[in-house]
């Protein structure tokens, strides 16, 4: 896996923290804990509350951060919904508070053709933003499209490799906002992007709109709901037609998400309703409330996760080990509603060799 430099919050009398350039089998592993019921992060845990367990052997946490390290991030945007693209938009402005003064983003868009990069890695958030509007421009036609296939599982392969030149002292993030449906559906394919995530440390974490959030603008007909997304039906009445195929999968992106150590959040008319009054705001979406869900739901998880780095094991060929990160019964005690996230594996280093836990990065 990816080695990266890692500070440890150490106790005066502790020795100093490890050097993970020099020390190519060092793996980071970034854990986010929230409440099952809130899904709010946390905090206060320290090394002593997580239990590491490499191939269900334990392993000593030798690396232990509570500040969130700066990072290279992808934003990619699935623009194949149509109209309801806007809710993609407004998602996308919420993502762009994440950034810090040392952070970098990146910009992608994608529908059923190859991803397109506009913002390679800045920290520019102008630019970041102009990009945005020239992705959703009338001229652009992203809030006009209707594509009935999106390449999801390529799109976000695209985007990981934006971030294969992240330095070892950043943390690499995919945040993808999306439909959450793929026309390839092999599983060959997203098995070889998971691969690839896992090796070089990438973290996905998605927010999904569902496709069937009609707009409700003037001209653009009804607003039609689905009861089993929680999504009720008003205005007039639903169309004939059957429900597409791709509703009966809706979890393209969420595997994945929960793979690497992150999390898929669902914009739902609960939490990002559409606004009171569409024909006079010309929303589809409440603007504040898909905000505040993304930033109580997704940008608060990462701004409060926990990074740790154990040893690794080395082979003669890279070979896949299942991680498994735990709390102590103590800490289970102090929080008993406590779900913790993280990867579920990387990739043994090569015995000898000098490439370190990130598939090669120095």
């Amino acid at each position: 896996m990816r080695a990266l430099l890692l500070t440890a919050v150490v106790a005066l009398g502790q020795q100093p923290p490890p050097d993970f350039r020099a020390d190519t089998n060092l793996v980071p592993i970034e854990v986010q804990v929230v409440n099952r019921h809130t899904r709010q992060p946390i905090r206060g845990l320290t090394r002593s509350d997580f239990i590491v367990l490499d191939e269900n052997e334990p392993k000593d946490i030798l690396a232990f951060e509570l500040r969130a390290r700066p990072r290279d991030m992808a934003v990619l945007l699935d623009v194949s919904g149509g109209t309801v693209n806007e809710g993609v938009r407004f998602a996308a402005a919420a993502l762009l508070e994440i950034q810090r003064e040392q952070d970098q983003l990146a910009l992608l868009s994608f529908s059923d053709g190859k991803a397109k990069l506009w913002t390679p890695l800045t920290s520019n958030s102008l630019e970041l933003a102009a990009s945005v509007n020239r992705i959703f421009s009338e001229r652009g036609g992203a809030m006009g499209r209707a594509e009935k296939t999106s390449r999801l599982i390529e799109a976000i392969r695209t985007a990981a490799d934006t971030l294969a030149e992240t330095p070892l002292d950043r943390e690499p993030l995919v945040l993808v906002v999306t439909h959450n449906r793929d026309n390839s559906r092999g599983t060959v394919q997203k098995q070889n992007l998971l691969d690839r995530l896992l090796t070089h440390s990438i973290r996905v974490e998605a927010v999904i709109i569902p496709e069937e959030w009609i707009s409700s603008r003037p001209g653009f007909g009804g607003m039609f709901g689905n009861p089993s997304l929680g999504v009720p039906s008003r205005g007039t009445s639903p169309p004939s037609r059957p429900a597409p195929e791709y509703l009966e999968d809706l979890h393209s992106v969420d595997s994945l998400a929960e793979k690497t150590g992150g999390q898929a959040v669902l914009l739902n008319y609960r939490n990002a309703q559409r606004a009171n009054s569409p024909q006079a705001t010309g929303r589809t979406w409440d603007v504040d409330r898909v905000a505040d869900t993304i930033n109580t739901e997704l940008l608060t998880r990462i701004r409060e996760q926990y990074s740790l780095a154990i040893r690794g094991a080395s082979a003669a060929e890279p070979q896949f080990r299942r991680l498994e990160i735990r709390l102590t019964d103590e800490a289970k005690q102090r929080f008993p509603d406590a779900e913790v996230h993280a990867r579920i594996g990387y990739y043994s280093a090569p015995v000898g060799g000098s490439k370190g836990q990130g598939g090669g990065r120095r």
